[in-house]
């Protein structure tokens, strides 16, 4: 692999998505691994004209396990524009930063992905959205999409429902029921181990 990847879900000739693919991989000092991520991750969205709606985004992550409110999430975190599409230059930047992103934007880009369409983190979205990781990779594990039913072990829940109080409690400094992101961090790193999960890049 190497000038000549390209992904024919991207917009604009060959040469001019593969030149594209080629700085973002430069930009974020990533191997050709990654580029072939990419493409696949393009190529499995079916994104049209470079941009991807809402319900095709889900669906296409559902199909390989990626729970709805989590696919949801992701979406969010990835239109940063708010434009109601994900275009390839979002796409590229949310994976860029997954796969040679420093720990900064690897907890920014996390904290998006907590608050969903939310300005700030709530004990909720932690919950929400903790399980649906765990969901999820129970899911990649038995190889099931997100329709298929499924059951978590008996503890995963209360375990989840006290990691996300515990946080709450202890990086909440202002007491307003939700973390603003110099607090999600430093929730983060007040115990790397304990709140390991909460990294999700």
């Amino acid at each position: 692999m190497g000038n000549e990847v390209s992904s024919p879900a991207m917009s604009g000739s060959s040469k001019a998505n593969s030149q594209k693919l080629n700085d973002w991989k430069k930009k974020w000092k990533l191997q050709n691994e990654h580029l072939k991520k990419v493409v696949d991750v393009a190529d499995r969205l079916h994104m049209k004209d470079g941009q991807i709606q809402m319900d095709d985004y889900i669906e296409a992550l559902g199909v390989g396990g990626t729970e709805e409110d989590l696919a949801r999430r992701f979406f969010y975190a990835c239109d940063t524009d708010r434009s109601g599409v994900v275009d390839e230059d979002e796409m590229l930047e949310f994976y860029g930063n997954q796969y040679g992103g420093t720990e900064v934007s690897k907890l920014k880009l996390s904290y998006n992905v907590y608050r969903g369409k939310n300005d700030k983190v709530t004990k909720t979205d932690l919950i929400e959205t903790l399980l649906a990781r765990k969901r999820t990779m129970f899911r990649l594990y038995k190889g099931i999409s997100s329709k298929q039913p499924l059951e978590l072990p008996s503890n995963v829940v209360p375990d989840t429902e006290k990691l996300a109080h515990d946080l709450m409690q202890s990086a909440d400094h202002d007491k307003d029921g939700c973390l603003n992101f110099d607090e999600f961090v430093q929730g983060y790193k007040s115990n790397t181990v304990l709140y390991a999960d909460l990294l999700i890049v």
